[in-house]
């Protein structure tokens, strides 16, 4: 077999696992591939880091759900498997915790163990008619005020026809994995991460009938800045971001790009669920 790891070198504790994980997995019989400099915020480099990692059988990601997310944008359309280990707070994303680290890596190399694919965002800019910025989102791209400023106006269509227009903080286009994520924080639904579908989420609307709607994933979405006072941003996965204008556009649909990641039978989507909101509120 052979693994590859990413790690997010801002964290100690990353770095000084991985240098006993490449032990142990070698001692295992297990080829590992580590390219230096792999996590960073630039696009410098990253073409080498997906050339390095094409035809493994798993690679493994060093860090908590934002690393995750990291790699997930660097390596989509890869069709290598990704398996999260938690080095974080919530761990929604990741399969492994550091306490079951060596049994969970022993269970994939005898085949137990299932992936799932996780459907992405293609996100796009368009100002005058033309596409600015191009994104691609596995868990959200939002359009949002400020946090000093007064709430914005935006309409929002699918396929082509006015479903809705309001004033409100701003909107939240979700994928199923992503409707745990910002999503659910603004009172969107929980969809599980198996179903195919959009999740718009408005942010703190000034209506009383404007409410979170599933899509199909097929739709096109477009979301037209109207009226605004003050900065407004779209932001991808919240890792990259650009200003918007009043008449600008944000253009959202189903990415022909997904990622996989490997879980474990004896636990599922609820469990987690359970698990981790469960967690997260004792610790808030």
């Amino acid at each position: 077999m052979r693994f590859g790891i990413l790690v997010n070198e801002t964290k100690p504790q990353a770095l000084e696992l991985k240098s006993g994980l490449m032990d142990w997995l070698e001692n295992k019989g297990v080829e590992v591939v580590c390219p230096g400099d792999i996590y960073c915020l630039e696009t410098t480099g990253m073409e080498d880091v997906r050339d390095s990692f094409r035809g493994l059988d798993l690679i493994l990601v060093l860090g908590g759900d934002g690393t995750l997310i990291h790699a997930s944008l660097v390596l989509a359309g890869l069709e290598v498997p990704l398996l999260g280990i938690n080095l974080g707070h919530l761990g929604f994303l990741t399969s492994l915790e550091m306490d079951n680290l060596h049994e969970g890596l022993e269970r994939f190399m005898r085949g137990e163990y299932r992936v799932e694919d996780r459907m992405m965002l293609d996100v796009s800019l368009v100002r005058d008619g033309e596409v600015l910025e191009e994104y691609l989102a596995l868990n959200d791209a939002v359009v949002s005020k400020d946090a000093f400023a007064r709430m914005v106006d935006i309409e929002i269509r699918i396929d082509g026809q006015k479903v809705d227009r309001y004033s409100a903080d701003g909107l939240i286009i979700a994928t199923p994995t992503g409707s745990t994520a910002y999503s659910l924080s603004a009172g969107g639904p929980i969809v599980v991460p198996s179903f195919s579908a959009m999740i718009l989420t408005p942010i703190c609307a000034h209506t009383l009938y404007s409410r979170p709607m599933v899509i199909p994933a097929d739709a096109l979405v477009e979301v037209e800045l109207t009226k605004s006072s003050s900065e407004v941003m779209l932001t991808s996965d919240g890792q990259t971001g650009v200003r918007m204008r009043v008449g600008d556009s944000v253009r959202v649909k189903k990415s022909d790009r997904s990622v996989r990641f490997v879980k474990f039978g004896d636990r599922s989507f609820f469990d987690v669920l359970h698990e981790k909101l469960s967690s997260g509120g004792r610790n808030a």
